[in-house]
């Protein structure tokens, strides 16, 4: 298992079409940190396949619609 897969998983299994998430939720989710990286860096939230987080969430189908870093996350069901 994946350091991100949790919050895949816990995306996958959310019924909602859009979730906001704080730092401190996804700290939770984990049961692990984040990386200096996701507070300092806006790319670390980029939907894109080739980031190992940003797999996570793809993968399930969800993707980050808007964040402010160490605050909050907004992800967002893909609807196909």
């Amino acid at each position: 298992m994946g350091k991100y897969e949790s919050l895949g998983t816990y995306l996958k299994n959310n019924i909602d079409d859009e979730i906001v998430l704080t730092f401190e939720q996804i700290i939770i989710i984990l049961s692990d940190s984040l990386p200096p990286s996701a507070y300092e860096h806006k790319a670390w939230w980029a939907n894109t396949e080739s980031h190992v987080q940003a797999k996570s969430w793809l993968d399930v189908k969800w993707e980050v619609e808007d964040f402010e870093l160490g605050k909050y996350v907004r992800f967002k069901k893909i609807l196909v």
